[in-house]
Order: structure tokens, then sequence, then C-alpha cells
């Protein structure tokens, strides 16, 4: 129990870092001994998401994040995503498999507190009793693990 908070505390750390606009990518899933990837823009989200914004109100304060940090989103060929309508319907796919998918199994592996008072649904796969969780994204659409 005392590495799995340790675990969190450090991951807290490096999402403060990730989104102050340093170069780290990476939290660690202390029930499982691996670390997984976490972009800006999943971060971003999880911010956003935890401050309670939903929506178009999640994907514009994600797409002001990364403007302040002067990133750009790119798109499947890798080119600067130039219109607000395609970054911010590209921010709400992302959040969406992030939240829905991601962050609950992310939680679920102990890189975030379960008492961040975020719930994931009780029809994920594994959710032991409607348990709690939080769910991370990136800029493109990415498998689980």
């Amino acid at each position: 129990m005392a590495a799995t908070t340790t675990a969190q505390k450090v991951n807290q750390t490096v999402l403060e870092l990730i989104q102050a606009g340093r170069s780290y990518s990476t939290v660690i899933l202390p029930k499982s001994g691996t670390s997984i990837e976490i972009s800006l823009v999943k971060v971003l989200i999880l911010q956003a998401h935890l401050q309670g914004l939903k929506g178009n109100m999640l994907a514009s304060c994600v797409n002001l994040g990364l403007e302040s940090l002067g990133v750009q989103l790119l798109d499947a060929s890798h080119s600067p995503v130039r219109s607000m309508g395609e970054a911010l319907k590209q921010i709400t796919q992302i959040s969406s498999v992030f939240l829905n998918h991601r962050l609950p199994v992310m939680t679920r592996l102990g890189a975030f507190p379960q008492e961040c008072g975020l719930s994931f649904p009780s029809s994920f796969p594994g959710n032991p009793d409607g348990a709690s969780a939080v769910g991370l994204a990136s800029t493109t659409m990415e498998p689980l693990f």
C-alpha cells in the first residue's frame, strides 16, 4: 500500500511537470509493476475532467491549454491541425477514449488514487462494485496498452 501511495505522489508530480511544459511522458502503474505513456493532451484532459468540465467545454479548455504552451495537435498525416473546429473534434474523440477506457484501467492499476471522486461506468469490464477511477487521453487514438 505504501508503494502505491508513493507511486501516486510521483505520478502527480509528473502530471504537474508535463502540464508545465516539461518533457516527461510516463506514469507508474504500481499494481502491475509497469509504467505507461501519457501525453500532454491526456494530462490536460484529465485536469479539465477533474474540474468537472465535459464535452465542448472540456475540449475548449484543453485547446486553450495547448495554445498557451505553443503546442498544436497533429492530424493523421502528422500535419498541424489548423482549424479550431477540427482541433475541438479531435480533442473530443481523444477525451472519450481516454476517460471511458484508458483512465479507468490506469486508476485500477494504481496510477491515481481511487478517492479522486470520479467514477467510471459500472459496465466497464473488471469494475469491482462501481469503484472510482480517473481517465486520460492522447493526440492519437491508441490501444489501451
